[in-house]
């Protein structure tokens, strides 16, 4: 089984050592496509043996439309991997199971000729500093965040801005070569809300680094709630939520 993971950064010191020690357990490659990070990012990565390439939107910042290109090109020059998974720093491919129990479900998936396994997303949720995000094992179900973006490289991939399924599902492929697994079993956990202070300075960092391009299509503009909003959505997430991990993630 030969799988790739490629990942978009900004100043995720905090949590990429996380990611990275994460995917390292099944995957052979990891790229970071590093957003100018102004922090350790490309560092830490490079250190831990991942190809980084740095970009930059034109005009610089947070854009939608740049992340999305290379969202859609950056797996195509690795036709010979089995699947390949396209994330966010904060997201993480799994099965509640563990680890080993996803590998033997994409051999499987592999097997049967699936090109796109089924995903179910959660919002994972807790209160722990930033060195102990695998700890956490709760999460809410999130249509959002069950994401298609796990699949054969053969694939020719389209989504819309953020990759959320739910407005991409009649782009995905153009080649119309889509075979969905028949279960759900892979999880993608979305590690945003590993903390109240985390989210409130994320939602700042962003909030100051939204382009134009975002800005003039409302595009990312949740990033410019206030901490009431922020409060408020954290403390429903961890309110609703359910164990996920069995067995770590």
């Amino acid at each position: 089984m030969k799988l790739a993971v490629y990942t978009l950064a900004y100043n995720e010191e905090k949590i990429i050592h996380h990611f990275i020690n994460h995917y390292k357990q099944f995957c052979d490659k990891i790229v970071v496509y590093d957003n100018m990070s102004t922090d350790n990012t490309k560092r830490i990565a490079e250190e831990a043996g991942c190809e980084v390439i740095q970009w930059e939107a034109p005009g610089g910042g947070l854009n939608d439309q740049s992340y999305l290109d290379i969202k859609q090109e950056c797996y195509k020059n690795d036709q010979n991997y089995d699947y390949v998974m396209v994330t966010d720093c904060d997201e993480y491919f799994t099965h509640s199971e563990g680890v080993q129990a996803f590998v033997e479900y994409l051999k499987k998936c592999k097997k049967e000729g699936i090109t796109v396994p089924k995903v179910q997303g959660f919002n994972m949720v807790g209160d722990v500093d930033s060195t102990t995000i695998p700890d956490i094992v709760q999460g809410v179900p999130s249509e959002s965040y069950s994401k298609r973006c796990i699949f054969k490289p053969t694939l020719n991939m389209k989504w819309t801005f953020g990759c959320h399924p739910q407005h991409s599902q009649g782009l995905l492929d153009a080649t119309k070569n889509v075979i969905e697994s028949p279960t759900t079993e892979i999880h993608l956990l979305h590690y945003k809300y590993i903390n109240l202070k985390y989210v409130i300075d994320r939602h700042r960092q962003y909030s100051e680094r939204l382009s134009n391009f975002n800005k003039d299509r409302g595009l990312a503009v949740h990033y410019d709630y206030g901490v009431d909003v922020i409060e408020k959505e954290y403390a429903d997430i961890f309110k609703n939520s359910i164990k996920v991990i069995k067995n770590g993630s």
